[in-house]
């Protein structure tokens, strides 16, 4: 049995101490006051001792993930998400240490432990998804939310169990951060023609349809989190339409931001592997890049002619243009041969009288490169 007597001589102490600090004396001090007394009342089997000392557990917790959430944007996502693990997992902590000094910073902790746990439980997730690390995202995500299902392999999990369950979930933030982390698992951790990558993709998306659903619904979760109203909106544009990456692409070249461009074209290929527009615009990008990178100017170039012969093992027929864009990649980069197939293929098909003209010069010179 715990000895009360002793706890309560360095309760005394403590409170003795801190009370000698203040500027009224022991009178200005209240160990236990009405937001306390609440917390107690509205909780069985609770007691002062055991709220004062999850109060500053939690208080703890919160004190570790402020900063780290601060630094989100400026921060290494790593050491962020490091951060809010650590917050995470010691607000797991039930039975936490008793330090009598450590009773007297007292508050109002009514659902203090499920409010924070399911915020740090998002927030985790969102960091380890820009850490790179989604796997790591959803096993923490469904450890927490669901214990009795084994998640040490995330790909023989059965994701029909974790469908249904998610579909319970009222939290729009814990939502977004399931689609989030189950979107960036399955493209980078499954093939492009895998089945269960389309079908985790597709439960992503109806994720961030659902939180466009309670955010619209509840006003209360959209004061909370007004920024998840956009973060849906784009998350879902990224997954139905290629076109909002054409046009934030298109933005960039204007303004010269030649590799992120190619970022974001980049990411789109990943969620429409098969869009013809993507690629086309993919290859312009890498094509201006190396026209502005001499020391880079190599590897983009052979990065881009990649692109359209990965197109034209696909789709034979390519447009015209589009052909005649390898032509000019295979002449640059040395294929000459190649290149005057592309060309006289170019001359053949093409209803341009400019675009003809144009591979009929390209085909001259290099029959007079090459007269053999």
């Amino acid at each position: 049995m715990p000895c009360y007597q002793d706890r309560a001589r360095l309760a005394f102490a403590a409170a003795a101490d801190a009370g000698a600090k203040l500027p009224k004396g022991s009178m200005g001090l209240r160990p236990v006051g009405g937001a306390m007394l609440r917390a107690i009342l509205l909780r069985d089997g609770s007691n002062s001792d055991r709220m004062a000392q999850e109060e500053r557990q939690l208080r703890i917790s919160l004190q570790k993930m402020l900063p780290a959430l601060v630094a989100v944007q400026m921060s290494e996502p790593m050491a962020v998400a490091d951060s809010l693990l650590s917050a995470h997992r010691s607000a797991r902590v039930t039975t936490p240490a008793w330090d009598p000094r450590k009773q007297l910073d007292a508050r109002d902790t009514s659902s203090a432990r499920e409010g924070l746990l399911a915020d740090s439980r998002a927030t985790t997730a969102i960091a380890l998804v820009s850490a790179k690390r989604p796997g790591m995202a959803l096993q923490e995500l469904f450890s927490d939310l669901w214990p009795s299902l084994d998640v040490t392999d995330l790909k023989t999990v059965d994701w029909t169990v974790i469908r249904d369950k998610s579909a319970e979930l009222i939290d729009p933030l814990t939502v977004y951060a399931l689609g989030f982390a189950t979107e960036e698992y399955a493209l980078s951790n499954l093939p492009t023609d895998a089945p269960l990558r389309a079908t985790l993709l597709a439960d992503a998306l109806a994720s961030f349809e659902r939180v466009s659903v309670i955010l619209r619904d509840a006003s209360a979760w959209s004061e909370r989190w007004p920024y998840l109203v956009s973060l849906s909106q784009t998350a879902r544009d990224r997954l139905v339409n290629e076109e909002s990456a054409v046009r934030q692409a298109k933005t960039l070249r204007a303004e010269l931001r030649l590799t992120e461009a190619r970022g974001v074209l980049e990411q789109a290929r990943q969620r429409h592997p098969r869009s013809i527009i993507l690629r086309q615009e993919l290859v312009q990008a890498l094509i201006d890049e190396a026209q502005l990178s001499p020391d880079k100017q190599q590897d983009l170039l052979v990065q881009a002619l990649t692109q359209l012969e990965d197109e034209k093992t696909r789709e034979p027929n390519l447009p015209t243009s589009t052909l005649f864009t390898l032509a000019e990649l295979r002449e640059r980069l040395g294929k000459e041969i190649e290149a005057s197939q592309a060309y006289r293929e170019v001359i053949d098909r093409s209803d341009n009288k400019t675009e003809k003209l144009k591979a009929r010069s390209r085909l001259v010179v290099l029959q007079v490169r090459n007269p053999d």
